[in-house]
């Protein structure tokens, strides 16, 4: 079933009567809700033309609800106590679920179409290692000081004063020795590259 684009016909009733007893006040109330249905197919059928918009989805939504209450066949309950806006309700509810179903599936596969998976490959992945133990090669050729003094700035985040107290040295050797094994490195990622 598909949305229907067609203009509605003018309602004539609104719905509201339904709940302040209408026209159905002076008549006796049906045995049940099937026969209720039945007997009011047309008020209830204006009513949701009106409501939904389209005369198909009004007619398949009155319909089913039809066939649930007339399935019951049992008298209607004390808490049903205005019939024509529980099948009125029951209607739209059904309506909601058959749009809803339609609309799903399309938006599902649009979603799923439009993300883009950014999480790495298997060769990406390892590219990332290979370089990763280059890198841990080229920090491990410099000299003890100097790699230790790079390791504590750059890779556990220490202060240049904190890894000069630490290693007893000016925070002028610091600054050389990070500017030292910076350029190593850089050039040797350089020339990795190439």
């Amino acid at each position: 079933m598909s949305l229907c684009l067609e203009p509605a016909p003018p309602a004539r009733r609104r719905r509201d009567e339904f709940a302040a007893g209408g026209a159905q006040a002076a008549r006796p109330r049906p045995l049940c809700l099937g026969e209720f249905v039945a007997a009011n197919y047309g008020r209830l059928m204006q009513a949701l033309r009106g409501h939904l918009g389209c005369p198909d989805l009004a007619a398949d939504s009155l319909h089913d609800a039809w066939l649930r209450v007339a399935e019951g066949g049992a008298a209607p309950a004390p808490a049903v106590l205005n019939p024509g806006a529980y099948v009125f309700r029951m209607a739209c509810n059904i309506a909601i679920d058959r749009l809803r179903a339609e609309r799903l599936p399309g938006a599902a596969e649009v979603i799923w179409d439009d993300i883009e998976d950014t999480a790495p490959g298997p060769q990406r992945i390892a590219q990332a290692r290979s370089s990763m133990r280059g890198v841990l090669r080229l920090i491990e050729a410099m000299p003890r000081q100097q790699r230790e003094i790079f390791i504590g700035v750059r890779i556990e985040g220490m202060l240049q004063s904190e890894v000069a107290a630490r290693y007893g040295v000016s925070g002028r050797i610091v600054r050389r020795h990070l500017r030292d094994a910076c350029r190593h490195v850089e050039s040797q990622a350089a020339r990795l590259r190439a």
